[in-house]
């Protein structure tokens, strides 16, 4: 059942993706209305669509939740102001590491 949200809100996302110009802005905040969701979680969905062409691109494949993905994937950790250390994303297609401002991949 937890792949089967992760799929649910991946097709979501690309359903969302392909029909924005249809519908213009404010889709998202008209679906979370309808679906009963929160519109961060639709929000969350497009994204998770846009950085994963596949579910089956998830390191974790199936020992995932959706809570898992977004924590992980979906949003940036936060970070306290007095720390010195880069942020450092891992880039969905390949999954090397890459500096945040130049996208550079690290090794």
């Amino acid at each position: 059942s937890r792949w089967a949200l992760i799929e649910g809100y991946h097709a979501l996302g690309k359903h969302i993706i392909s029909q924005d110009n249809k519908y213009g802005d404010g889709l998202s905040a008209r679906l979370a209305t309808s679906l009963n969701k929160s519109q961060r979680t639709i929000e969350y969905a497009i994204t998770f669509a846009k950085r994963f062409d596949t579910v089956d691109m998830l390191p974790e494949g199936k020992a995932t939740n959706w809570n898992q993905v977004v924590r992980k994937y979906l949003t940036k950790p936060k970070v306290k102001e007095d720390c010195n250390h880069e942020y450092i994303e891992i880039c969905s297609k390949c999954r090397a590491k890459k500096h945040e401002n130049t996208h550079t991949a690290i090794i």
